[in-house]
């Protein structure tokens, strides 16, 4: 169901129009290749770079960088609303849009409501079993992060047993069917047999919550044996795990109240700032942040404390999640971690006023931790690289409300980067102004080597386009840089947010069901759809060869290795300082293993 509308309509709608056709009529297009060119409907332009590709049914211009579907077409050329382009396109394809919107919406409330009291049900059962004599093993993992009887209460934790069938049969035992049953993704039939098992097995279970209180999905986190460490419920018509944060139910009104949200990585980090009264605080559902999940916040406030883990992932997904949360206007502040430390850690060992203070004397500006990553990266040696750096940081320090704080942030930069205070304003006005060519700082040839640089950006961009455009086209080599690489190493957030999706989506039996799985999946984020618009049209153009494919693995290989031996150095500083020789001998140690890996 998208926004009210039947699936079943959208397909049909897409089946029946062809988005050439409808964008025809609004644009002058002309065939070249197996795309179709015309000038740009979004920006001024005098060479054609809007590219319209019939076989993907997408758009995307090359210039101005907007791209999607048929529907994200009319809602931004026209301006109409998702429920008048979905009108205006069954009316041109002779659907009567009613008969979609009656018997099969009223049925599929009625699954959703079936859904949703298995759930209840399920969490119940779940809870139950983690105070019996069964569930000693999970309390006794929950005692060792001191999760206390409160908070598994609060939280209404639950432990899933070691067992195939036991939640299957207890659902059954109450009377529901195990068409619902199944479509909840709770229990899922086997490929070999007309058998039924159990999703969630011998895991510690946090059921996620709606923002009215109703149970929607669950988490797991596996107490031992093999599987994945954390695990979602399968996603279904009321659950997508990209569009809930675990703790918002418990902590909306803190929220409202504090007019801030803190937001971390992981459940117990949120339970634990709960447990030690800060309520004010939620979790993604194993993801990188959405802009649904961006939008969900916005509804209860517009400040956002971002609390990842100090180590280099959480670094990292701290610079995407600034990203997403900038894409949807909300405040952003960060709260850098010591490395190997994350919230649970911290907030037990100070208590809650420690704690509370170090976010204050802590937390720092969007512009300010950008500025500390490229001082800590190396990336301020030379001139050229500091003004490269203000360029960068520019356009956080615009989004600060406050003329005293924005005034005050320039002071801090030009300081921080050694130039003139006098100049780097001059640079911020001349920014504003979108002169990108010149400033006062820097001279003509300075300036030509600065816009080479963000040329070579580009460029890395692209070549991570069709990196993703070719691992996206052959299963098999996704799945080997996914086991090499990981999914994080592309730079640009937004490439690295359409791999994991398409890593949740997975691999269907064709190319096709695949591409319609990943739109379904990303339908209402526009700015997804244009990442996706662009990497579908990339896919037809020249793919990259076998060489430069591995030509760029070993290339990243070896940059990961680089960052281990930088962050390994960097924690026996730290612990030479504090005379902690065993941990230093240890770290030595990790230090020797990862060479001996490199060889």
């Amino acid at each position: 169901m998208t926004r009210g509308f039947d699936d079943e309509l959208i397909r049909e709608i897409e089946s029946r129009i062809d988005i050439v056709d409808i964008i025809g009529e609004r644009v002058e297009l002309t065939r070249k290749g197996n795309r179709y060119w015309g000038l740009c409907p979004f920006h001024s332009e005098k060479t054609p770079s809007f590219s319209v590709s019939q076989e993907r049914q997408l758009y995307y211009c090359f210039g101005c960088h907007q791209g999607g579907n048929i529907f994200s077409f009319l809602k931004n050329n026209d301006k109409l609303e998702f429920r008048e382009a979905i009108q205006y396109l069954a009316q041109k394809a002779g659907l009567d849009i009613s008969r979609y919107q009656t018997a099969s919406s009223s049925a599929k409330s009625r699954q959703d409501s079936a859904i949703v009291e298995i759930n209840q049900e399920a969490a119940r059962f779940y809870h139950e079993l983690l105070k019996s004599q069964a569930g000693k093993d999970a309390v006794k993992y929950l005692d060792g992060r001191h999760i206390s009887r409160d908070s598994i209460e609060r939280f209404n934790l639950g432990y899933a047993p070691d067992d195939w069938r036991q939640l299957e049969e207890h659902l059954l035992a109450r009377g529901f069917s195990i068409e619902n049953i199944t479509e909840s993704g709770l229990v899922k039939r086997s490929r070999n047999a007309n058998l039924y098992m159990d999703f969630l097995r011998n895991r510690i279970v946090f059921p996620i919550y709606d923002q009215g209180g109703r149970v929607i999905g669950f988490g797991g986190r596996l107490l031992s044996g093999d599987g994945p460490k954390y695990l979602n419920s399968q996603e279904n018509s009321v659950f997508s795990k990209r569009s809930n944060l675990f703790g918002l139910f418990q902590g909306r009104d803190a929220i409202r109240n504090s007019s801030e949200v803190i937001l971390v990585e992981g459940y117990l980090d949120c339970i634990s700032l709960h447990q030690h009264g800060i309520p004010n605080t939620v979790a993604t559902l194993g993801t990188a942040l959405t802009r649904q999940q961006a939008k969900l916040m916005k509804r209860s406030t517009e400040t956002v404390i971002l609390m990842y883990d100090g180590d280099e992932a959480g670094q990292r997904e701290t610079l995407r999640a600034l990203a997403i949360l900038r894409e949807e206007n909300l405040d952003s502040m960060v709260v850098p971690l010591p490395p190997g430390n994350d919230p649970d850690d911290l907030v037990r060992k100070q208590g809650k006023e420690e704690f509370l203070n170090f976010i204050q004397n802590n937390k720092c500006t969007v512009a300010e931790y950008k500025l500390d990553k490229y001082i800590s990266s190396g990336l301020a040696s030379d001139l050229d690289e500091r003004i490269e750096i203000l360029w960068n940081v520019f356009p956080e320090v615009d989004r600060i409300k406050s003329v005293i704080a924005r005034e005050q942030q320039t002071k801090n930069l030009a300081y921080r980067l050694n130039l003139p205070e006098g100049e780097v304003k001059k640079e911020f006005q001349l920014w504003k102004k979108g002169n990108g060519l010149t400033g006062s700082i820097r001279n003509r040839n300075r300036g030509l080597r600065n816009n080479r640089k963000r040329e070579e950006k580009r460029e890395n961009s692209v070549f991570e386009e069709k990196m993703l455009a070719k691992m996206m086209a052959e299963p098999e080599l996704f799945l080997r840089i996914k086991a090499e690489l990981g999914l994080d190493f592309f730079s640009d957030p937004a490439i690295s947010g359409l791999a994991a999706i398409f890593d949740e989506v997975g691999f269907a039996d064709d190319s096709h069901k695949t591409r319609s799985l990943i739109e379904e999946a990303i339908f209402e984020d526009e700015g997804m759809l244009s990442v996706w618009a662009r990497i579908s049209i990339l896919e037809e153009e020249k793919p990259l060869t076998a060489f430069e494919i591995e030509d760029y693995i070993r290339h990243q290989l070896a940059k990961q290795q680089r960052l281990q031996w930088q962050q390994f150095a960097s924690e026996i500083k730290a612990l030479e300082s504090d005379g902690d020789f065993f941990s230093v001998l240890k770290t030595i140690v990790r230090l020797g293993n990862l060479t001996c890996k490199a060889r």
